[in-house]
């Protein structure tokens, strides 16, 4: 079994973003981010992108796997990112069948078809967390590659929503989809 994780120390590091438009609104960057994260060069059919403001949580690309596995992490109270807490983290598991870290939520995700899983968790501020979660149904979907680019892409998404102005914050409210 691989577990890879990268520190904030990376997620800082990250030299090779795309600059930021200033003609990109918040809704378009998260659309982008979330259109980005479901391409097949990452690795897994299932993401999703969650931006958590105040108590308003907005899901863009919607999956109904990923919100399966991540309601299975909060019954459970197991999980990466229970254990993680507001901590900025990516975490990556090659196999959840050999995951012994939390036995109960891994069985579970095998139940529900997962196999693989990467998880980028970034708190842009007390208030304020993106999160980017992407799973499969195959053992070592991920690997570094992916690792690095859903880091970027999730990076990319805490960004726009940190330079974010108040005005912009309801349109995070009026739950953005991605088709």
């Amino acid at each position: 079994m691989a577990v890879g994780v990268l520190g904030p120390e990376v997620i800082e590091n990250l030299d090779h973003l795309p600059p930021p438009s200033s003609r990109d609104c918040l809704p378009a960057t998260l659309r982008r981010v979330q259109r980005d994260a479901a391409d097949p060069s990452l690795g897994g059919p299932h993401t999703q992108l969650v931006v958590v403001t105040g108590w308003v949580r907005t899901v863009l690309g919607e999956d109904r796997l990923v919100s399966l596995l991540e309601s299975t992490q909060w019954r459970l109270r197991q999980g990466p990112a229970i254990q993680n807490g507001a901590n900025s983290m990516v975490f990556c598991c090659e196999d959840l069948r050999q995951e012994s870290q939390w036995p109960d939520f891994s069985q579970a995700a095998e139940q529900i078809g997962v196999r693989s899983l990467l998880l980028c968790v970034l708190s842009v501020s007390d208030a304020c967390r993106v999160t980017l979660t992407c799973c499969s149904p195959y053992a070592s979907a991920f690997g570094h590659h992916q690792m690095l680019a859903a880091s970027s892409l999730a990076v990319q998404a805490a960004e726009a929503v940190s330079r974010a102005t108040i005005p912009h914050m309801p349109l995070l409210s009026e739950g953005l989809r991605v088709p």
